[in-house]
């Protein structure tokens, strides 16, 4: 319906609200996404204290790999948790204040000749960390690894994941009155009056707030929800694609599924169980 940047709306027919329930969870908790997990400071005489520079390096969004994540979730997802990418922050103010940002993270390679991993990187290169007076230093080390959204949010791949029924919004021609009550409670303007008739522009921005059918003082508007048509709204921060979100969900969530079915397997045939069923 909408792909504009980091947005993306689409409209999801013939599914049940739990099933789009599932979908938007698994975005925000189950999706695994690089973040800064580690930092280790060797010298910081900035005003800030390493805890408070630490966490807003971890908070630093990255741009992921989709290929490898795709890739490991077709394999074996254990593999997550040997990936892991290296960065170095060395910034010196030799002669003036300097403002030190995010793209002064530099990929660090492991060992000598190994060619280092540049797709993962910061989002933005100039998301300000800490300013350093004539003389001050920071030196660091940094280290990305595999995480989920519900062990922090910094593992969250996008900022909103909501969805809503497809509004059906009615207007009895023969009830209404013109009183244009409706165009003016509407928080998303979706009313507009034309001649002698109310018409609808805009249907599917309907939050399905009811305000007009409250207002209406002839009971001319009806507005209900298709329950077996979902739209989404996804708002990525640049770490992938919103649709590459969207794609990489329903693999988890076909794996997750594809696990519970084995171990109920087990149980009902009496056989062991997989010790993580998580």
């Amino acid at each position: 319906m909408e792909k504009k940047g980091d947005r993306l709306v689409f409209l999801a027919k013939g599914v049940t609200p739990g099933f789009a329930n599932s979908i938007r969870r698994t975005i925000l908790s189950e999706t695994p996404i690089m973040a800064i997990d580690e930092v280790v400071i060797l010298e910081n005489n900035s005003i800030l204290y390493d805890e408070i520079l630490a966490h807003r390096i971890g908070l630093v969004p990255l741009v992921n790999d989709v290929n490898e994540i795709e890739s490991i979730l077709e394999s074996d997802p254990e593999e997550f948790k040997n990936k892991e990418v290296g960065f170095i922050l060395d910034v010196v103010a030799e002669d003036d204040e300097v403002t030190v940002y995010s793209g002064d993270l530099k990929p660090k390679s492991p060992l000598e000749g190994v060619a280092v991993k540049e797709i993962v990187r910061p989002v933005s290169n100039k998301i300000p960390l800490v300013k350093l007076s004539k003389g001050q230093r920071i030196l660091l080390e940094a280290y990305a690894r595999y995480g989920l959204g519900k062990q922090h949010a910094k593992w969250q791949p996008v900022s909103v994941s909501a969805y809503k029924y497809m509004p059906i919004i009615k207007i009895d021609k023969e009830k209404c009155i013109l009183c244009g009550l409706c165009i003016e409670e509407c928080p998303k303007k979706i009313f507009k009056q034309e001649g002698e008739e109310i018409k609808i522009e805009r249907a599917l921005e309907c939050s399905l707030c009811m305000s007009c059918v409250e207002v209406c003082p002839a009971s001319a508007i009806t507005v209900k929800g298709d329950e077996n048509s979902i739209i989404f709204k996804i708002e990525g921060i640049g770490v992938m694609p919103p649709e590459k979100v969207v794609l990489l969900a329903l693999k988890v969530l076909s794996f997750k599924i594809r696990r519970f079915k084995e171990t109920l397997r087990k149980l009902i045939e009496g056989g062991d169980t997989p010790q993580d069923t998580s």
